[in-house]
């Protein structure tokens, strides 16, 4: 990794100034050597208020320094001020006391108060790349910390930055979000920067900060000086921090990646890193008979995980399947029996091992405990929820408005969900988002019972074929998981051009750098039709292997671009010389019914010979063999066998 200044900056700033940087290698701090920190923090801050009255401090020829600093850097009129002032002016002007954020960050605190030279320590486990001291040019990304909103940095601005994003603003006043000290980081880059001060002061006070942190905390620590004579240093990081760097690329694709929200990020984030094995929980109701990718989202998280090494428990309501959840649902979820619920729940497995190991997977089902409860105990968890909390949702609120019914069965299933955990001992499920209320209801079941709470990833609902509405069977904008190939290619190819970076990322396992680059070749203006045949050819290998990969290809390019019909087609014999065709496409099942095949003829998509048929009374005679094809996909040979009289 190198460290590079830009020269212009130290052509403004002049002799003065002295920057230096360091590599910290594993922190160890233990809770009683934080909480002796902390106390020592605090005393330190009571001497300071002993020592200055208000804005006393500022008579030190170091602020005059960075006072002329910030005007050579054109930060005069920006609102910011060095650290020092905010820092002294809250402790002695205001009478406050600092945060106490991590013991780290306490002893730097107190180096930076008492030498009056200002630092920054970064999460060297999340820097990427390079770093680089330099004025913006205006393209930079950044994420203030404590905010998730990512702005774009104006240009001609001093900024710190990795090959990422701007990990400090205004030279040293706002630190990134995403290189933040974490109360888990190990490994971390301090940045020194000083003005007014003699080069040789500061280093010797550098070096005896760095000693000392070696003795506190264990740390193996290493110094880099950086003048106009060495812009550019290279910073050697040891092979347990390009480990540790590499876990950490690893779990924030995990949590970033198709996610909408993680309940509790950080809580996440330390135990994945800390090597702690999650028991995840997913739940699903059987109510179709088919997946689609709707569903592989949340399947394509697990199956990371399960790769990870965490436990995926697959629960089937086998209980809660029978009446449904009410989530979206704007009428009164219908009850149904037992064993239409578990029928379709095989199905739900049979299909999930595209996606998992079910080796591995854990499969309940919430019916062998809640068959077994009596009505006293359902009511004693009930009396753990208010009527109020259950009615704050908004499809509820939305029906009574309305004057539609609310059974009483619809109020319960958040709780039912809820409590499903505290039988599974989940720490961790995965969802859409759709899901998140009847999730969080586990979290205080939980509690109370001595578990500790369920953390919740919640993924990004997958629009669906009309890249207007979510993916769903009932709006017929699916690709199912038991699609043939050849259906699945040219679905996949009929979405339009704004979701293809949605399927990239949410249905497929192309890298997140790759997908970028998809992104900036669209960007560039090459033709979205190349992108969408490899997003094709992804989704077709995850769910029918590589060998049909260029079947369905093949098959796309022969109808679709060459207007050919397909080389093999289902040959059906049919009894009649002439048929209506209404009822050929019924008896050759490319409908439902017959209202279904009125519909698809008065909206032009059947055809006889490639002829497009409009005029639903239309008799088609069969006395030659002719090719029937419904919508873009459908292709029929029929003959007519003539029978003995």
């Amino acid at each position: 990794m190198k460290i590079k200044i830009d020269q212009k900056i130290f052509a403004r700033l002049g002799d003065t100034y002295t920057p230096y940087f360091a590599a910290v290698e594993g922190l160890n701090c233990s809770a009683e050597l934080a909480k002796e920190i902390a106390v020592e923090f605090e005393e330190f801050q009571n001497e300071l208020r002993a020592k200055y009255q208000a804005e006393e401090y500022l008579a030190s020829p170091v602020f005059a320094a960075w006072e002329q600093a910030f005007a050579e850097l054109d930060l005069t009129d920006s609102g910011v001020s060095v650290s020092l002032v905010n820092m002294l002016g809250r402790i002695v002007d205001s009478g406050k006391n600092l945060a106490s954020v991590h013991p780290l960050v306490d002893v730097y605190n107190m180096f930076v108060l008492k030498t009056f030279i200002p630092m920054g320590a970064y999460d060297l486990d999340r820097v990427e790349g390079d770093v680089e001291l330099v004025f913006s040019s205006g393209k930079e990304k950044f994420k203030q910390l404590g905010k998730n909103k990512v702005e774009v940095v104006p240009e001609n601005e001093v900024i710190l930055h990795d090959e990422n994003e701007a990990m400090c603003r205004y030279w040293v006043w706002k630190q990134s979000e995403t290189t933040k000290i974490r109360p888990y980081t190990k490994n971390v880059l301090l940045r020194f920067e000083a003005q007014g001060l003699k080069g040789a002061v500061v280093k010797e006070q550098v070096e005896a900060f760095l000693q000392e942190l070696e003795n506190r905390f264990g740390a193996k620590t290493k110094l880099y000086e950086l003048n106009k004579e060495q812009m550019e240093v290279e910073c050697v990081l040891s092979d347990q921090i390009e480990k540790a760097r590499g876990e950490v690329k690893i779990v924030n694709d995990l949590l970033t990646r198709g996610v909408h929200d993680v309940i509790d990020k950080d809580v996440v984030e330390a135990k994945l890193l800390s090597g702690h094995k999650f028991r995840v929980k997913h739940g699903v109701d059987p109510t179709t008979s088919d997946l689609h990718l709707g569903y592989a989202v949340n399947y394509e998280k697990l199956r990371k995980l399960q790769e990870l090494g965490h436990t995926i428990v697959f629960l089937i309501g086998s209980f809660t399947g029978r009446f449904g959840d009410p989530t979206d649902k704007n009428d009164m979820r219908q009850m149904r029996d037992k064993e239409s619920v578990e029928e379709k729940a095989q199905n739900y497995l049979d299909q999930l091992g595209r996606i998992l190991d079910m080796d591995k997977v854990e499969v309940r089902y919430n019916g062998s405990w809640y068959d077994e409860m009596s009505a006293e105990d359902l009511l004693k968890i009930m009396s753990e929820f208010s009527v109020a909390q259950m009615l704050e949702r908004d499809m509820f609120e939305k029906r009574m408005q309305d004057g539609k019914r609310i059974g009483l069965h619809e109020i319960v299933y958040p709780m039912l969900q809820g409590y499903d955990s505290v039988e599974l001992q989940s720490d961790l499920t995965v969802i859409g988002t759709d899901q998140t209320f009847n999730e969080l209801q586990a979290r205080p079941l939980q509690t109370r019972r001595g578990q500790e709470p369920q953390n919740l990833i919640s993924m990004r609902m997958l629009v669906g074929l009309d890249g207007t509405e979510k993916m769903s069977q009932s709006l017929g904008n699916y690709v199912a998981f038991n699609d043939p190939p050849e259906d699945m290619y040219g679905k996949i190819m009929s979405i339009p051009d704004h979701v293809i970076l949605e399927y990239f990322e949410m249905v497929t396992r192309v890298p997140m750098p790759e997908i970028m680059e998809v992104k900036a070749e669209l960007k560039a203006g090459k033709n979205p039709r190349d992108f969408k045949m490899r997003l094709a050819r992804e989704v077709v290998e995850i769910y029918h292997g590589k060998t049909a990969v260029s079947g369905a290809e093949q098959h796309f390019v022969q109808i679709f671009q060459k207007g050919e019909n397909p080389e093999e087609m289902e040959l059906l014999s049919v009894k009649q010389a002439k048929v209506n065709i209404v009822d050929l496409v019924v008896e050759c099942k490319m409908a439902n019914s017959k209202s279904d095949a009125r519909r698809l003829v008065e909206q032009g998509g059947v055809r006889i010979d490639d002829e497009k048929i409009e005029d639903i009374e239309t008799e088609i005679d069969l006395s030659s063999e002719r090719v029937l094809r419904v919508g873009k996909r459908q292709f029929k040979r029929i003959v007519y066998v003539e029978t003995a009289a």
